[in-house]
């Protein structure tokens, strides 16, 4: 399952943010994996989260 989106927001991101504009551009369309569990979403982003930080 991946998350749909269209040009509505893609159009408003690009608003938002130059720099993500011309990113959008050049990688194109990008198919985001959907987790349709809520916990274990949760449980995910929060990992992730936590490795990026000490990464970065």
């Amino acid at each position: 399952m991946f998350f749909e989106y269209d040009s509505n927001e893609t159009d408003w991101l690009a608003k938002q943010d130059k720099c993500m504009a011309q990113a959008m551009v050049y990688l194109s369309i990008i198919r985001r994996r959907m987790t349709p569990d809520l916990f274990t979403a949760l449980v995910r982003n929060t990992f992730d989260r936590q490795v990026s930080a000490k990464a970065g």
